[in-house]
């Protein structure tokens, strides 16, 4: 019997106004004054926001909303090629000053 997975779309709109968070399931849940405050403030020329996301990328927003800081990446080691672009650099610098000495 062949087996079927079916994925729930859902979407999520998070309003933030003063130090209130709320989350709307589409634009029709958003009280109307918000909605024009919304419309107000998304409608400048320097207003180019547009964040889709995951359920986990929606935790880190939600979390970030909530002032907490989302875990930074971790740190990786520099490749063996820049250590051999660092080192062929002093290299250059060396020869250059032993050819230029008097």
């Amino acid at each position: 019997m062949a087996r079927e997975t079916f994925r729930k779309r859902t979407s999520t709109i998070i309003v933030a106004t003063g130090d209130r968070t709320r989350c709307y399931r589409s634009l029709d849940e958003i009280p109307p004054d918000i909605r024009r405050k919304i419309a107000r403030s998304t409608s400048g020329e320097n207003c180019a926001t547009l964040l889709i996301a995951d359920p986990r990328g929606k935790d880190e927003i939600l979390s970030s909303l909530r002032g907490r800081s989302a875990p930074m990446p971790e740190k990786r080691r520099p490749s063996w090629r820049l250590w051999l672009e660092i080192f062929m650099l002093g290299a250059l610098g060396v020869s250059v000053w032993l050819l230029l000495r008097p």
